[in-house]
């Protein structure tokens, strides 16, 4: 039997809240000042890099940061989520694959040939060959907190409302 809320029974409208608060958590989360917020992968990099892009990604954009290690978890996510851009470290920090694998598989499949993908490298030769290979341009991490790399970044993403 359905109780409204206000019942008499305090424990079953708890009970309703929670499963509701549970429910719509996910959704509500993922929206700031009813906007539903931009999804970026980050793939390849260690604990540390991870912690720094993502801190100056979310201190400027309305974003939520998935993370990526390894080239089939790149994909499976590059596949099932819907990402405004993926950040792919030149090399993966954990079996140190080429980054560029993941780029080529990317843009071969069909299903994810749209989506932006910059190769995160402070190798400028690098740089160009992902472009080549259709990327968008890219930045390095000893460029991360420049003024170049938030206009790359601005090309994809949302300013966080204020």
């Amino acid at each position: 039997m359905w109780m409204p809320l206000n019942s008499t029974n305090p424990w079953a409208d708890q009970f309703r809240y929670n499963l509701f608060a549970k429910f719509f958590k996910k959704t509500l989360s993922s929206q700031r000042h009813g906007k539903l917020m931009q999804k970026i992968l980050i793939v390849g990099q260690c604990d540390f890099d991870y912690q720094r892009i993502s801190f100056v990604i979310s201190k400027m954009y309305a974003a939520e940061i998935h993370r990526a290690d390894l080239f089939d978890d790149a994909i499976q996510q590059a596949l099932e989520q819907p990402y405004a851009l993926i950040l792919i470290n030149r090399l993966l920090d954990l079996d140190r694959s080429e980054g560029m694998e993941i780029l080529h598989e990317l843009k071969s499949n069909p299903r994810t040939d749209d989506i932006p993908v910059m190769i995160i490298s402070n190798y400028q030769d690098a740089q160009d060959i992902a472009v080549a290979a259709g990327a968008s341009p890219g930045f390095g991490k000893a460029a991360l907190d420049t003024p170049r790399t938030f206009e790359l970044l601005s090309n994809y993403l949302a300013p966080k409302q204020s």
